[in-house]
């Protein structure tokens, strides 16, 4: 950023793979948080436009809100993958996916309510089965007994 001004966008968003949010963030760049449309920031157009996984594009948000409600599922199959990460704590891994995919199935089926969509996650075996460590787990093991603890690493004289 040179000279304090904010830069929009100098590099175009290409869709990344299946499950990417990033075109989100180019389509709602446009938007504040107030909900207050703006078309320019720092005295340069907003670039709004992006593309889906799928190859399809858009060029506002409500090309984006048309792309999304044309196949909903990209977005319930990434939210449900971003909420599952959360909820386990750990990063969805391959064997997420069957989960990751039942849920948005069922979500799917009840017209892609939220709340299908949470109860699809808590209900799931991977949240149901899955485990936070203990405190004692996350401290480090105690040295066995007779052995001599460790010593303090001395500090190392200061470079004249």
């Amino acid at each position: 950023m040179a000279g304090g001004a904010p830069r929009v966008r100098a590099v175009p968003l290409e869709p990344l793979a299946e499950g990417s949010l990033r075109f989100l963030a180019a389509a709602l760049g446009e938007h504040w948080y107030v909900r207050r449309r703006r078309t320019v920031e720092a005295g340069m157009p907003i670039d709004a436009s992006g593309g889906l996984p799928d190859g399809s594009t858009f060029a506002d948000v409500r090309g984006l809100e048309s792309a999304l409600l044309r196949r909903p599922e990209l977005f319930v199959g990434t939210f449900t993958e971003k909420l599952l990460t959360y909820g386990l704590g750990r990063g969805a891994e391959s064997y997420d996916r069957c989960t990751v995919r039942d849920v948005a199935k069922a979500c799917a089926a009840d017209d892609h309510r939220f709340s299908s969509l949470i109860l699809g996650l808590v209900r799931s075996d991977a949240f149901q089965k899955g485990r936070v460590p203990t405190q004692a787990e996350l401290r480090p093991p105690a040295p066995p007994l007779g052995a001599e603890p460790p010593q303090p690493a001395r500090p190392r004289p200061m470079p004249r």
